[in-house]
C-alpha cells in the first residue's frame, strides 16, 4: 500500500534515495528549510564553495546549486551542460538547444553529482564563480530564445 506523502515527505524520501552520499561526502550541512504545506518544501544545504536547494513542488523534487558568493541558483542539468560545452569548445551562443534540452530525474542528478563535484565546485570557487554565472546566462538565454521563439538582433536576416 502507498501513502500520499506530502511534500516534505516526498522531499526527505528522495535526499534518503539519491542524495544522502553527495550530502556527507562533502560536507553539506541544512542550513534552512521551508515547508509550505501542501504546496511545498525546500532544504538547502552549504558547503565551504556550494549551496544545493532541494525544492518538492507537486510531487516532483528540483535541484538547484548556486555559488556561496551569489544569490542565483542553477539547476543541475544546466550546470552538467555548461561543464560538457567547455568541453567540446562549443561557442555558448552557438549550441544546438534542441540536442540539448532534456529534463533529469533525480537519480541522474544525483550521479552527476556525485561524479562531478570537484568540477562543480571549481566552477563556482571565488576565482571562477563570476565566469560561471555569465555563461550560464549565455546557455539561459539561448534556451529561452529557443524556447519561446525569440530572435537575437543579429538572427533577424537570418
Amino acid at each position: 500500500m502507498i501513502l500520499f506523502q506530502g511534500p516534505e515527505g516526498r522531499l526527505k524520501s528522495v535526499i534518503r534515495k539519491f542524495f544522502k552520499n553527495v550530502l556527507n561526502k562533502y560536507h553539506f550541512k541544512l542550513i534552512e528549510k521551508r515547508v509550505h504545506s501542501p504546496l511545498g518544501a525546500i532544504y538547502e544545504y552549504r558547503n565551504d564553495v556550494l549551496r544545493l536547494r532541494l525544492v518538492s513542488d507537486k510531487s516532483i523534487v528540483n535541484v538547484d546549486v548556486s555559488s556561496i558568493h551569489y544569490e542565483d541558483f542553477w539547476d543541475v542539468g544546466t550546470i552538467y551542460l555548461l561543464m560538457f560545452l567547455r568541453s567540446k569548445g562549443v561557442q555558448l551562443d552557438k549550441y544546438d538547444v534542441h540536442a540539448h534540452n532534456k529534463s533529469l530525474v533525480n537519480e541522474q542528478e544525483a550521479i552527476i553529482l556525485e561524479s562531478n563535484m570537484k568540477a562543480i565546485e571549481e566552477l563556482y570557487n571565488e576565482n571562477n564563480y563570476k565566469k560561471t554565472i555569465k555563461d550560464l546566462n549565455i546557455i539561459g538565454t539561448r534556451r529561452a530564445e529557443v524556447i519561446f521563439g525569440l530572435k537575437r538582433p543579429e538572427d533577424k536576416d537570418s
